[in-house]
């Protein structure tokens, strides 16, 4: 008999009767271990009279919630890494100077903090912050993260009190600080991890009795989704993960958010290469694992044991071989062993004794992002602690927003909710980048925040360059959630590394393919791919008008064996440059904001607006550039004929002068 098996009989928890063998002297390792006959006679001689149950041995908090309030004692939490915030790394060495100040009232919580808000909090301006830290060699900008050790200096600098976060179970909760009282249990957070096509959408799938792998296209998961799950063992949060190698960013945000990991390794395949990365990043982020060995239906039951000796060479240890990491052979198909998983991952979790509190405002991460329509930026949230409702103000990394709508992975409407639901929220003044800190904060912080800090355009900027080097492929990528993009741009940008081609990303964005798009893809001679995004109809209509590609793609695996013909097929061609028309500068007009425009005459041929110049001044060649805007009559055009005047903006060349020669050219493929 199992631990967690005798542990259900007597309906006490699997952790009280580890701690009762351990006093005892026997070893225990978890809660799977099979019980030999010493232990089961003690345990039965222990357990022989009610009395002794009762006294020595505390009922399961499930079973007996109203005994569990009355108990009280700190609780130590496993420490985990949670996703990367942007901090300010301090110095070994920095040396600041202490400043005269009456002790604030306001106690500032020991964890990374932004700069403009711990300013407000302890009634200082930024600037006399920003000032004091970079005396001390620590360059930050206004909205930065500062980490913990700048904190404490600066408490010690400006005199105001410090105090143990109310945060989560991330951290130990000092007890004078929060009180027991104010924790309650949380859901554990569960990721599934595993190589593409081993059933990890396919187990969610009979978990929650619903369709999700249906629903995915090509049958592969290509967002990071969150779900509530209910089972007859405990409910949980489980997260579902990409198996395919173009989304390891992905993979590693939900590790990073989880409290435990469900590895799941196909019988027929093994351990393959996504199993491997995943491995390491369970090492690496420290979560609590348990192994299921899929699709068992389809081989014999002597499979399992090669996955697990696999396994054991990448230090995963299971209980079969002298290891503590639990174990289940399951088929997400037909449902074997799915219903023991679900009980050995619920054991785990309560292992880890999971508390936190709903109250104060809600401290998060964003694990998803995309634009939804009637909706506009909306991000996928779950809190490690406090609560969030409709009409909260937030920051959340480089954007804020009051919060406007709020719906759960059922597509239920909710007003207000606390740890561990994950939630899509809408409001975002912009689209969040994926893995970002959502914090809840006043109006005047949050209007503060958002007026400080400049807009940042998210693209990368084409780049003039001569003539003779504007050789390779441009693109411009649309994707329908930021995951999805930052995916393709990694793919995309290894893909051009490993065939020896210039990638040139002209633009990269999130929602559909719009008449902006088709425009700077006109201007700059780019092609459009859109990965889970459609055009709008004036996109398209713009498109056919201007002879722009516009390529759209349900799964990524499609779009870069596409990319990666088009890259064999630019590299073969071999591009010259073919003069089509000359022009003369009649007057340079510098407009602020937009640059110096030449104002000419086309004296022959003609000038077209996804061409090149070269500018001459008598014998010297003063440069060349890519024809930005090309405009006739105040304008924006395709094309000016000789005998026409034009006005021309070009990519960084803003030198021009009365009398320049201006000579139009254009690519040319053999």
């Amino acid at each position: 008999m199992r631990l967690y098996e005798f542990a259900k009989q007597k309906e006490v928890s699997s952790k009280d009767l580890i701690s009762l063998l351990e006093k005892e002297g026997f070893v225990v390792k978890s809660h799977m271990v099979q019980l030999g006959d010493n232990e089961l006679a003690f345990l039965k001689k222990h357990f022989s009279s009610k009395e002794a149950s009762l006294s020595t041995v505390k009922q399961s908090p499930q079973l007996n919630k109203v005994n569990n309030k009355k108990q009280k004692k700190n609780t130590r939490f496993a420490p985990k890494k949670s996703v990367e915030t942007p901090k300010v790394e301090i110095p070994k060495k920095v040396k600041t100077e202490k400043v005269k100040t009456e002790k604030t009232s306001q106690a500032i919580a020991l964890e990374p903090i932004r700069l403009d808000i711990l300013a407000g909090r302890i009634k200082l301006s930024p600037i006399e912050l920003i000032m004091h830290l970079l005396k001390g060699g620590v360059a930050v900008t206004i909205n930065q993260m500062i980490d913990v050790d700048i904190l404490k200096q600066l408490a010690e600098d400006f005199n105001f009190p410090l105090i143990e976060p109310k945060s989560d179970s991330l951290q130990e909760i000092d007890e004078d600080v929060s009180g027991d009282s104010k924790m309650k249990e949380r859901l554990p957070v569960v990721v599934v991890l595993g190589h593409v096509d081993h059933g990890k959408t396919s187990l969610l799938d009979y978990i929650r009795k619903s369709s999700v792998a249906a629903k995915e296209k090509g049958g592969i998961t290509q967002h990071l989704g969150a779900y509530e799950v209910k089972s007859d063992s405990g409910d949980f949060i489980v997260i579902d993960t990409p198996g395919h190698e173009a989304f390891p960013k992905i993979r590693k945000r939900g590790a990073q958010v989880a409290d435990l990991a469900i590895l799941i390794v196909a019988a027929d395949d093994g351990v393959m290469p996504q199993t491997i990365e995943s491995i390491k990043l369970i090492q690496e982020t420290g979560v609590s694992v348990v192994v299921a060995i899929n699709k068992m239906d389809k081989v014999d039951s002597s499979r399992a044991d090669v996955v697990k000796q696999q396994l054991s060479q990448y230090g995963i240890l299971v209980e079969d071989w002298g290891g503590d990491v639990v174990c289940a052979p399951i088929s997400a198909k037909t449902g074997l062993g799915i219903d023991d998983l679900l009980e050995m991952v619920v054991l785990q979790s309560q292992l880890l004794e999971l508390k936190t509190s709903d109250q104060g405002f809600g401290r998060g991460h964003i694990i998803e992002a995309h634009i939804e329509k009637g909706r506009g930026a909306v991000g996928t949230l779950i809190l490690r602690y406090g609560s969030v409702s409709t009409g909260d103000f937030f920051i959340c990394g480089s954007v804020g927003g009051r919060v406007t709508t709020m719906v759960n992975s059922d597509g239920k409407k909710l007003t207000s909710v606390g740890p561990s639901v994950p939630i899509q929220v809408a409001g975002f003044n912009e689209l969040p980048d994926s893995g970002s800190y959502f914090e809840v904060v006043t109006q005047s912080e949050c209007k503060k925040f958002i007026s400080s800090v400049f807009k940042k355009a998210r693209m990368h900027k084409f780049q003039s360059q001569s003539l003779v080097d504007m050789q390779g492929y441009y693109v411009i990528l649309k994707a329908d959630t930021h995951s999805s993009q930052e995916a393709l741009i990694d793919a995309m940008e290894k893909l051009a590394q490993k065939v020896g081609i210039r990638l040139s990303i002209v633009y990269a964005g999130v929602g559909e393919v719009t008449e902006g798009d088709v425009d700077l893809a006109y201007n700059t001679g780019a092609q459009i791919l859109a990965l889970h995004a459609k055009a709008s109809s004036r996109a398209h209509t713009l498109a056919k008008k201007r002879n722009v590609v516009i390529n759209t793609f349900d799964i990524i695996y499609k779009l870069l064996e596409f990319w990666q013909e088009e890259t064999k097929r630019t590299e073969k061609k071999e591009v010259t440059m073919k003069y089509v028309g000359t022009a003369k500068v009649l007057r340079v007009f510098n407009i602020k904001g937009v640059g110096t425009i030449a104002g000419c005459a086309v004296e022959s041929g003609h000038f077209v607006s996804n061409g090149f110049i070269s500018v001459e001044r008598g014998d010297k060649q003063i440069g060349t550039a890519k024809i930005r805007s090309l405009q006739k009559e105040k304008q924006s055009v395709s094309e000016v004929n000789a005998g026409f005047e034009c006005g021309i903006l070009a990519e960084g060349l803003n030198n021009f002068k009365p009398n320049d020669i201006i000579k139009c050219l254009i690519e040319e493929s053999k």
